[in-house]
């Protein structure tokens, strides 16, 4: 039974990682790239009902909504009719990462043909749309963040706004924007904290937020968010 799990799973990550590569979040390398070893892999375009039904069946083992699983298709379907059906494989093919039978750039241009400036489905949206419903956020997040970053996605999302199967902009753009890194604490002030001393009002106000927003202050073997008790969430050995 283990080993056929196992081989289950694995057949899930390469539909999924398949999937993934044609939503243009993997490429072969630049022409100009230096040779390597070659190793061939088993992989699916997910163009035949097959192999579709397979992860079908796996999407609904691990608990994906039929909702989102026909959202996935519909997308994946999309993509593969805006291309060349000579590309696509036929079932599972084994060949070198290098060697497939598609070239992504060309892929990338055809689709471009098709479906104009529509950006589509990468690697983020795939994901959130098919595990949003296991995702939340705090209920204060603005309607979209990291634009700079996530303007493609946004774009799509736009235009498709059902690619999120119910859940929001807000709640995607909390999860994938990108944050900026907390300032530590400076040793003097890490060595105080470590020695019992109550000094948490002087750490930098972004770490406190996420000290009391995550919970992490503690008193005995309570949680609190009295700020007097963060001593041991906040202490760190001295530098």
């Amino acid at each position: 039974m283990n080993v056929m799990m196992t081989g289950r799973r694995r057949c899930a990550l390469a539909l999924l990682l398949a999937a993934l590569v044609l939503s243009g979040c993997g490429k072969k390398d630049a022409p100009d790239a230096p040779e390597q070893t070659a190793q061939t892999a088993a992989y699916s375009n997910l163009s035949d009902e097959a192999s579709k039904e397979l992860l079908s069946e796996l999407f609904a083992d691990a608990g994906i909504a039929a909702e989102r699983a026909d959202k996935f298709f519909a997308c994946l379907d999309q993509f593969n009719g805006s291309v060349k059906a000579e590309w696509l494989t036929d079932g599972f093919e084994t060949a070198a990462p290098t060697e497939t039978k598609y070239d992504p750039y060309e892929m990338q241009e055809m689709w471009m043909e098709r479906q104009g400036d529509f950006p589509g489905y990468n690697c983020r949206i795939t994901a959130y749309e098919l595990m949003g419903d296991r995702i939340t956020a705090g209920e204060d997040q603005p309607d979209t963040n990291g634009e700079d970053w996530l303007f493609m996605d946004l774009e799509t999302l736009k235009r498709d706004p059902d690619a999120l199967c119910g859940k929001s902009t807000a709640d995607f753009c909390a999860l994938f924007a990108p944050v900026e890194a907390l300032p530590m604490a400076s040793s003097v002030l890490r060595t105080r904290l470590a020695a019992g001393e109550e000094c948490e009002n002087e750490l930098p106000a972004s770490v406190r937020r996420v000290i009391r927003r995550e919970g992490l202050y503690t008193k005995g073997d309570e949680v609190t968010n009295e700020s007097e008790t963060g001593k041991r969430a906040c202490a760190q050995p001295a530098e």
